[in-house]
């Protein structure tokens, strides 16, 4: 019977049924059924011959799908959805601090991180649920590191693997750095000497943890067919803006695109005297990024002065509108980083209309408009000339003002990246922007490739090398006024600009300034 129960999971397993495969799994742990599965899809079976007494506990995991579903609907309101999450958050405490509840039998392996992630996404802010995760994964991992002593490195690599992926999920979570699970997975890859661990623990871990962040998002439900009005956007942007009374005499730095938050909530801990607007149309990805926000501050609020953040969900140039129609606001700086590129600009099938949507890595979703129009340059080159706001930048350890603001642009697509520049040069958005060359940028051939490094050409996606084929040299990516540094802090990296960066991936950048606002170098660059 056993067998026949594992056979009909392993099929709802390859058939992406994953929902009710997980609900069959804990019904065998809950039976004391231990199922391993192998890389190819297989699974087996064993009974342990200590397994506690069967108890009905709701899977944890489960219930963080079941969050992360509420909040990602567009049928519910944000009250609606908050409510949703705490009941599931309730629910999840009652079974943690059960006092029947074993780890190693009710959520084994990853599944206590897995459900703090699914939460996570979900927005929830409750820190003993996340607290209590992590000490249940960190007990069934802790038991299990003797495997990580075996002499075979074919037996220990699978374990550390696990361990790894529990670490970068709780660091994911923004649980606590301080807790056990973390030194412990230090000391564990120190004594390991993995060859890929070779770089700093604790940088490579932030980056990880925001590509999970950023695989997760690509799962998210599309918005794209159910986008606010622009009376809706305006309104959602008013409240907003209401939910922090502190935000109106600060200068603003806008995060369009804003995903999951990152970005704007490391630019609202490194410009305390600023306030950060991150906007984006999924209300999925709002939600999470406002959970996101109030943890991170909750606790900075006792260490230093929080920033100011506020997330909405709008199109790209309602805000800008919504910006220039209330006037109450300074802008020192707007961020587009990564927008959804258009299909390939030089495929002809697609040169009829270059700016529809669908690119390579939202291929799923529905087609929207390129979000970088002589429409949006316009707009936003209005709000700096008519509300624009000094704003500090670095490249590398030259610091930099902009006198009236300024407009960051990143993609990771070089033919979107050149569309752009084009606009702000040819006239199309009347010169209300003009590309500013920080530092140039150096050229990939020059780049020296190590041995670890591989072929370079492997890690030039194959969008830009076949741009690099029907492109001239003055069509390329290359020299000023691209930027080979962000000029934002390394925290404020998005999930895309993390992803892309563990990747080796190339990064495309602009700083596009209006005329008259032309950066500075600061007085101590001047100096050196």
């Amino acid at each position: 019977v056993v067998s026949d129960i594992v056979a009909r999971r392993s099929a709802l397993r390859r058939a992406r049924r994953y929902g009710e495969a997980d609900a069959i799994l804990a019904q065998l742990l809950r039976a004391g059924i231990v199922v391993a599965d192998a890389a190819d899809g297989a699974s087996t079976w064993h009974r342990r011959d200590d397994a506690p007494p069967e108890l009905c506990f709701p899977d944890v995991l489960a219930l963080g799908k079941r969050a992360l579903a509420a909040t990602s609907s567009d049928a519910l309101t944000d009250a609606e959805a908050d409510a949703a999450v705490a009941a599931y958050v309730r629910e999840a405490l009652d079974v943690v601090r059960h006092p029947g509840f074993v780890p190693r039998w009710h959520a084994p392996g990853r599944r206590t991180a897995d459900a703090a992630f699914a939460f996570s996404m979900a927005g929830a802010v409750d820190e003993d649920l996340y607290s209590l995760l992590a000490d249940a994964a960190a007990s069934e991992l802790l038991d299990r590191c003797r495997t990580l002593e075996a002499p075979s490195r074919r037996k220990r690599r699978p374990a550390l693997h696990n361990y790894r992926t529990v670490v970068e999920k709780l660091a994911a979570c923004d649980v606590d750095r301080s807790h056990r699970v973390f030194p412990a997975y230090r000391a564990i890859l120190k004594d390991a000497k993995e060859e890929e661990e070779e770089e700093d623990p604790d940088t490579v871990l932030t980056l990880r943890a925001k590509r999970w962040r950023w695989r997760a998002s690509r799962h998210l439900p599309s918005a794209d067919a159910a986008l606010t009005s622009r009376a809706e956007a305006f309104a959602e942007l008013d409240a907003a803006i209401s939910a922090c009374d502190s935000l109106r005499p600060r200068p603003l730095i806008v995060d369009l695109g804003c995903g999951l938050g990152a970005s704007a909530v490391a630019l609202a801990e490194a410009y305390p005297d600023h306030a950060v607007l991150g906007v984006d149309a999924s209300p999925g990805c709002v939600r999470a990024a406002r959970g996101t926000a109030r943890r991170a501050f909750d606790r900075a609020s006792s260490r230093k002065r929080p920033g100011v953040v506020a997330f909405a969900r709008a199109d790209a140039c309602d805000v800008l509108d919504w910006i220039l129609s209330r006037r109450r606001f300074t802008v020192a700086l707007i961020c587009a980083q990564f927008p959804t590129p258009f299909a390939f600009f030089g495929d002809e099938a697609r040169e009829q209309d270059p700016t529809q949507g669908g690119g390579l890595e939202l291929v799923r979703r529905a087609p929207r408009p390129f979000m970088i129009t002589p429409a949006f340059l316009e707009r936003a080159a209005r709000c700096l000339d008519e509300h624009g706001a000094p704003v500090a930048l670095f490249t590398g350890s030259t610091p930099i003002v902009c006198e009236r603001g300024a407009v960051f642009f990143a993609s990771n697509v070089e033919d979107v990246a050149v569309h752009v520049h084009d606009l702000c040069v040819s006239g199309e958005s009347n010169n209300g922007l003009v590309p500013y060359a920080v530092r140039p940028r150096e050229d990939h051939q020059d780049e020296e490739v190590s041995p670890r490094d591989g072929d370079l050409r492997s890690r030039v996606p194959l969008r830009e090398q076949k741009w690099a084929t029907v492109a001239g040299p003055d069509r390329r990516a290359r020299g000023p006024p691209w930027l080979d540094e962000s000029p934002l802090p390394a925290a404020a990296a998005s999930e895309t600009e993390a992803t892309l960066l563990l990747d080796h991936q190339p990064i495309h950048r602009l700083l596009l300034v209006p005329p008259r606002g032309d950066p500075r170098r600061s007085s101590c660059a001047a100096g050196g």
